[in-house]
């Protein structure tokens, strides 16, 4: 009502595209159809998006088409470094490409001093130069990790003056959801992000704190007041999803923290006494809860009154078997996204390479669908198109087992409709019967 900035001066940053979504559908239901314009979205969505929409990733030595490597392409990328080094880590520790994987990333999250200082220094100087090859393969391929695309942003928006005032400026106001899971690059683009306006509202709770193995800390909540000195707080202590047993529980923990002052409160009937239950194994704890549900099924309790939660969504394995052998319905949300599904990843790695045909990850994925085309056969068709400058259906042409994907390609290189949609629809096509 107040009018203060238009919906797409508004900057909404998550970590989740279920909480954008849900937040962004409650301001539309409040304020009508002009919330559609709120722009934002996940960090690292968000920070894509900002990178491909400038020219100043190009002092990074990417263009706008660079591709995105998930966590599993990253592991493929390690796994090729290594495979090529002529001398493996002599370490008594079991290390493989996911170790690698793992350890980049935390190099690129952790700020509080040397990740690996305990570390002796043949292992650290082994790692250092794997990740310099991994570095280096990602700007040959024109690529980014996922890691890479808050770095490269903070990065820019760091350095770059003009850069920084120009997209700063666009953001009136910057509001950032569950502030005590970001690390110190979010913390940082959330200042360099509201330069210019310096309006920056965050929502979170400075007694939680659960993401610090992925390099989230929670000093950036409770900091936040002295970084943005003209800030002031509010609580949010009314709680319409527990009963106020399970919140005077709650209350009691709250209390033995240092600096964290408020008492929840519930707007529901006061419920049972939450019980906490001690077992020994992986095994019990699925015993007890396979036990308990059975027994309230039995009772007459309603199935879809029944909830299990976990951290994790393989903390259920051993209790899902319990369900399947006895014949106990169940629906099970979250685990693996629909993007990581084998046939996903299949049809969108052939999308990647129309948009950048250097992404090595991509066409390694596309071209062992065939017969008779491994991981090292892929690897020299790729160095062949690159290094005699000739595109892959020219290649693929004199390879026999190939000749489907040449077909395909042809058929691409002449539909005059270029779009995603077309492109898409031509890749399916081709793609079901090897389903």
């Amino acid at each position: 009502e107040q009018k203060r900035a238009r919906a797409e001066e508004i900057l909404l940053l998550t970590f989740t595209r279920k909480a954008a979504r849900e937040i962004h559908e409650r301001v539309v239901g409040l304020v009508g159809r002009s919330a559609n314009s709120i722009q934002g979205g996940t960090f690292h969505a968000f920070a894509a998006r900002t990178l491909r929409a400038t020219h100043y990733v190009e002092s990074e030595g990417l263009t706008k088409n660079f591709t995105i490597l998930d966590r599993e392409d990253t592991v493929l990328n390690f796994q090729t470094i290594l495979d090529s080094k002529p001398q493996r880590l002599d370490w008594p520790l079991l290390v493989n490409a996911k170790c690698f994987s793992e350890w980049y990333s935390k190099l690129q999250n952790f700020e509080d001093g040397d990740p690996f200082q305990e570390y002796p220094e043949a292992v650290k100087a082994y790692m250092y130069e794997v990740f310099d090859k991994f570095r280096s393969r990602k700007t040959s391929a024109n690529c980014l990790d996922f890691d890479d695309l808050l770095s490269v942003l903070e990065k820019l928006l760091r350095e770059n003056d003009e850069a920084r005032k120009n997209i700063s400026s666009l953001y009136k106001y910057v509001l950032i959801d569950e502030y005590q899971d970001t690390n110190h690059i979010q913390a940082r683009l959330a200042k360099l992000l509201s330069s210019v306006h310096g309006n920056v509202m965050v929502v979170g709770d400075d007694a939680q704190s659960i993401y610090a193995f992925r390099g989230a800390v929670v000093k950036n909540i409770l900091t936040f007041e002295s970084e943005f000195n003209t800030s002031e707080r509010m609580l949010l202590v009314d709680n319409y999803r527990s009963s106020q047993q399970i919140l005077n529980l709650a209350n009691e923990v709250l209390r033995e923290l240092p600096g964290v002052r408020k008492n929840l409160k519930s707007h529901l009937k006061e419920g049972d006494k939450p019980r906490v239950i001690r077992v020994q194994t992986w095994n019990s704890e699925a015993d007890f809860i396979f036990q308990k549900v059975e027994s309230m099924i039995a009772k007459g309790h309603n199935r879809s009154k029944i909830a299990i939660l976990s951290r994790n969504s393989f903390h259920l394995d051993l209790l899902e078997r319990r369900f399947i052998r006895s014949g106990t319905k169940f629906r099970k949300f979250g685990g693996p996204t629909l993007a990581l599904k084998d046939h996903v990843k299949d049809v969108l790695a052939f999308l990647r390479t129309r948009t950048n045909p250097k992404d090595w990850t991509a066409w390694r994925r596309v071209l062992m669908w065939f017969p008779w085309i491994g991981p090292r056969r892929a690897d020299m068709i790729f160095e062949k198109m690159q290094n005699e400058s000739r595109s892959l259906s020219e290649v693929v042409k004199s390879y026999h087992s190939l000749s489907e994907l040449y077909d395909l390609l042809k058929t691409l290189d002449e539909d005059d409709d270029t779009s995603p949609a077309s492109t898409l629809q031509h890749v399916l096509t081709w793609y079901r019967p090897m389903m």
